[in-house]
């Protein structure tokens, strides 16, 4: 059996290179490095101090709530690889967990921000990639999943936040007016029964690109909020990339899913997060905030 010597590694730690050249020096890899001090520490996520080496990203958890999530991740993991087409095996990582982290081989790729620019055949294309991809997904049975959630504390995030204790229509829609926003005309009901297994965090962040291709998708990652959801939850992270790409989505997956997605529902429960976050950020400078207003107003 292989015991970690170290469990926890804390953000003031993770830019202390020879602390972390320590970390690996007593930690038992699950896999062969021909030199373990050739690596590098990746910036970016709050939840884990990523280090590169070689062909691996090593994960080490801050917490013990985020070694749970990385335990699970490995199981949801497991799960897609036996579940969904071939093809899209090789565009998701394959994680594992040993000796207190989460490890996979490094998928390439840029992520889908605002620096990345696509033109509008790359954004078509990758658009129904999305939604192939998905549409596989949401087919996985609920079952599979229901058996991971009996071993490890499933997700709860839900986009909806019309469900939240703390949400408030009409102060949404007075902060909401004062961007030009109308809450009122996108006002809908929701079809709360129609669960699939969601990826539930597909925004940019979770896309990697090949900007230089025609067909720019080279993987999908970070598969640790999965989560029996509404299925009209999955398309509001991308609204955080542009509501016209979303719509893109929405798009191919109805002209391919035997169920299809409400896009006025979506854009429902997109502005009530937006406006959650209005609510959450007043007398605030937000630039997050300001970007989804403008991705959505623009569109």
């Amino acid at each position: 059996m292989i015991v970690a010597m170290i469990s926890f590694i804390n953000k003031e730690q993770a830019k202390d290179k020879s602390y972390i050249l320590k970390v690996l020096e007593s930690t038992k890899l699950p896999f062969v490095a021909s030199d373990i001090s050739n690596f590098e520490i990746l910036t970016g996520g709050s939840k884990s101090v990523a280090v590169w080496i070689e062909k691996y990203i090593i994960r080490f958890p801050t917490n013990n709530d985020v070694l749970e999530n990385q335990k699970r991740e490995a199981l949801i993991s497991k799960l897609l690889h036996e579940h969904l087409p071939n093809k899209y095996r090789s565009k998701i990582t394959d994680v594992k967990f040993a000796n207190n982290f989460a490890y996979h081989k490094m998928l390439r790729g840029k992520v889908f921000d605002k620096k990345v620019s696509l033109s509008e055949h790359q954004k078509d294309s990758l658009a129904n990639d999305v939604a192939h991809f998905l549409n596989a997904l949401h087919q996985i049975p609920k079952s599979k999943l229901t058996q991971i959630d009996k071993i490890t504390t499933p997700k709860t995030d839900n986009w909806n936040y019309t469900n939240n204790a703390e949400w408030n229509y009409e102060t949404a829609k007075v902060l909401l007016q004062g961007n030009n926003i109308n809450l009122d005309r996108f006002k809908t009901n929701f079809s709360d029964e129609d669960k699939v297994i969601c990826h539930n965090d597909l925004s940019g962040s979770n896309i990697l690109l090949d900007d230089t291709q025609d067909n720019p998708l080279q993987a999908i990652i970070d598969f640790g909020n999965v989560a029996i959801m509404p299925r009209a939850n999955e398309f509001v992270p991308f609204y955080k990339i542009s509501r016209n790409f979303a719509h893109k989505i929405m798009n191919y997956y109805n002209q391919i899913s035997p169920n299809k997605v409400n896009q006025k529902e979506v854009d429902y429960m997109a502005l009530s997060f937006i406006g959650q976050l209005l609510i959450d950020s007043r007398n605030k400078e937000s630039s997050f905030t300001d970007l989804m207003i403008e991705n959505f107003k623009k569109d």
